[in-house]
C-alpha cells in the first residue's frame, strides 16, 4: 500500500531540555505559514504539553517503540496523523560512533528468576527485575526513534547545537540523516558560512538556524518553565525559524512516499455505553489524547467536571478519572472545598470505581507536602502524604509488578510506564481504614514495592503514567461494567472530613 503522508523525524539531544527550543521553533514556524502540524514524541511522557499544543493548535501525541510495540505504533500515527499536512516524531538518534550490533540478551539469571517467583514478587527497577524487563523487550521496543524511522521510512533531521563549530569541530551525526537544523546560533551573520561548511564536509543541507536565546533557555530548564511567556517565546522561535528557512528543502523532504501494510486498529472493540467523569480544570489537566479517544471508542461518555469550582462528582458515573495536573499550585483551594472532597469520598464508598495519576494520585492522599506546608489532600489514602519534589529531571521508564489485585490489574501483572519525578508518596501506615467510612477490608494497600502506586476499595492511584493504549488489558478494565473485588462487602457512603478538614 502507498500512501503520501508528510512525516519527518527530528532527533534531538538525549538529555536535552523538555520540550526542545528547536522543536517549538519548527513546530511554530510551520503553522504560522498554515501547515497544519501533528506532534508526535517517542517518550510517553507528559512534560511541556500545552506549549506543544499552543504551537500547533493540535495536543501532542506519542509513538513509544518502548511502550507500543510496531503494529500498535503504525496504528497510531495512522489516526493521530490524519487530519494534519505534517507529522512531525520528535526523539533521539544516537550518533555513529554509538552505533553497535545488537547483541543476543542473556537468559535469565536464577536470582531474577526468584525475584519474579517469591511472594513479593519486587519490582522490575531493580536490577534483577530490569534484567527481566530488558529480556522480554523486542529489538523494535530498544530502538526509539531509530525504530520508527526504519518502520515509517522517515526522512531524519538532526538538530546541532553551534556551541563548538566556531573551529570548525563538527560533532558526531546520526546515520543516514537527510539534514540538519542548527540550534544556538549567536551571530546569525554566520548562517551562509555555517551552511557551505556542512554541505562541504557533510555533503548535509541546513535546513534552518534558531538562534540562542539564552534567556528562554534557562527558563525552559527551570522547573516552572514559561509561566505566561508561551506566547512570546512561540513568536520568538517562530520568527528565528521562517528567517533562515529552507522551505523548498523542506518540501522535498517530506513528499517521499509511504510504502506499508494496512494498519490494525490498536483500540479493542466497544464492550457498551459507561459513563466517566474527566476531570478537567486549570488544577487537573493532562491526559494522553490516545487514551480519552480510545475510551469513547470504547463506548465511554466523557462528563467533565472541577474539582475547583463544582461541588461534586457527575451523577451516576460508573468511572471517575483524575488526570496529572498542578495540585500543588492550587491546594489551598482543593482543600476549601469539602463538598467536592465529600463527594469522591462518598462515590468511592458506594463502589465507583476511581483511577488517579501524577498529580491527579497526590490529591487524593491525607495531605500534600509543598515546600515544606502541610495541606489537606481528598483523605482516600490514610497515613499517606504527596511530597512535592522540586527537579528539572525527566520522567523515567519503570517496569513495576502489582503486588494484589486491584480492578485495574491482577497480582503478578508487569506494568511499564513513566515515573514521574515531581511526585513522592511517603507511606507511614498503609493497614489502616481510615475515618472514613470505610471498613476494615478497605484498607490502604501498596500496589508496587517502590510504593509510587496505591489502592483503597475500587480507587487506584499512581505516580507512574499509563499510556493505556499500550495496555488493552487494562483499557479493557476501564470499560468493564462488572469488576470483581476481592471481600466485597456493602460500604457505608458516611463520611467523616480527614484530618485537617473541618465540617
Amino acid at each position: 500500500m502507498i500512501e503520501h503522508r508528510p512525516r519527518l523525524a527530528l532527533s534531538v539531544a538525549e538529555d536535552g531540555c523538555v520540550p526542545s527550543l528547536a522543536t517549538l521553533a519548527l513546530l511554530a514556524g510551520l503553522s504560522e505559514r498554515g501547515m497544519k502540524v501533528q506532534h508526535f514524541r517517542t517518550r510517553s511522557c507528559l512534560t511541556g504539553l500545552e506549549t506543544y499544543a499552543r504551537a500547533t493548535g493540535f495536543h501532542p501525541r506519542h509513538l513509544d517503540p518502548w511502550l507500543m510495540g510496531r503494529e500498535t505504533c503504525q496504528a497510531a500515527f495512522h489516526h493521530g496523523g490524519r487530519h494534519a499536512d505534517l507529522a512531525v516524531i520528535e526523539g533521539h538518534l544516537p550518533p555513529r560512533s554509538h552505533l553497535y550490533p545488537q547483541k543476543d540478551l542473556p537468559t535469565l539469571s536464577s536470582s531474577c528468576q526468584a525475584a519474579f517467583s517469591s511472594p513479593c514478587l519486587g519490582d522490575l527497577n531493580c536490577p534483577e527485575g530490569q534484567e527481566l524487563c530488558d529480556r522480554h523487550e523486542p529489538e523494535f521496543a530498544s530502538g526509539g526513534l531509530a525504530s520508527l524511522c526504519e518502520t515509517l521510512d522517515l526522512p531524519k533531521v538532526a538538530v546541532v547545537s553551534c556551541r563548538g563549530l566556531e573551529g570548525f569541530h563538527l560533532p558526531p551525526l546520526p546515520e543516514g540523516i537527510d539534514a540538519v537544523l542548527l540550534d544556538g546560533l549567536e551571530h546569525p551573520e554566520e548562517i551562509d558560512a555555517l551552511r557551505h561548511v556542512f554541505e562541504v564536509f557533510w555533503r548535509l543541507p541546513v535546513l534552518a538556524a534558531i538562534e540562542a536565546f539564552p534567556e528562554f533557555r534557562r527558563l525552559v530548564a527551570s522547573d516552572h518553565f514559561l509561566v505566561g511567556r508561551d506566547d512570546e517565546l512561540l513568536h520568538e522561535l517562530a520568527r528565528s525559524f521562517l528567517q533562515t528557512a529552507d522551505l523548498d528543502l523542506l518540501h522535498q523532504l517530506i513528499k517521499r512516499p509511504f510504502h506499508h501494510a494496512r494498519p490494525f486498529s490498536f483500540i479493542p472493540a466497544r464492550q457498551g455505553c459507561f459513563r466517566v467523569a474527566l476531570a478537567q480544570d486549570d488544577a487537573f489537566d493532562t491526559y494522553f489524547p490516545d487514551t480519552l479517544e480510545a475510551l469513547e471508542h470504547l463506548g465511554a461518555d466523557l462528563v467533565e467536571f472541577s474539582p475547583l469550582r463544582d461541588d461534586q462528582v457527575p451523577p451516576d458515573c460508573d468511572l471517575i478519572l483524575l488526570g496529572c495536573g498542578h495540585p500543588d499550585q492550587f491546594a489551598s483551594e482543593l482543600a476549601a472545598n469539602l463538598s467536592m472532597i465529600y463527594s469522591l469520598r462518598a462515590s468511592v464508598c458506594r463502589g465507583t470505581r476511581l483511577y488517579a495519576e501524577g498529580g491527579g494520585a497526590a490529591w487524593l492522599a491525607e495531605a500534600l507536602e509543598v515546600d515544606g506546608q502541610v495541606v489537606p489532600g481528598v483523605g482516600l489514602f490514610p497515613g499517606v502524604v504527596a511530597q512535592r519534589l522540586r527537579t528539572s529531571a525527566g520522567s523515567q521508564r519503570v517496569c513495576r509488578v502489582l503486588r494484589h489485585d486491584t480492578w485495574l490489574g491482577s497480582c503478578g501483572q508487569v506494568v511499564r510506564g513513566y515515573a514521574t519525578p515531581h511526585w513522592r508518596f511517603q507511606i507511614h501506615s498503609s493497614d489502616s481504614s481510615g475515618p472514613n467510612g470505610f471498613p476494615r477490608h478497605a484498607a490502604v494497600q501498596t500496589l508496587t514495592c517502590s510504593g509510587d502506586m496505591v489502592g483503597r476499595h475500587r480507587a487506584v492511584a499512581s505516580l507512574v503514567h499509563l499510556h493505556l493504549t499500550a495496555l488493552p488489558e487494562f483499557l479493557a478494565a476501564f470499560a468493564s461494567q462488572s469488576v470483581p473485588l476481592n471481600g466485597s462487602a456493602t460500604i457505608s457512603p458516611s463520611i467523616r472530613p480527614a484530618p485537617g478538614h473541618s465540617s
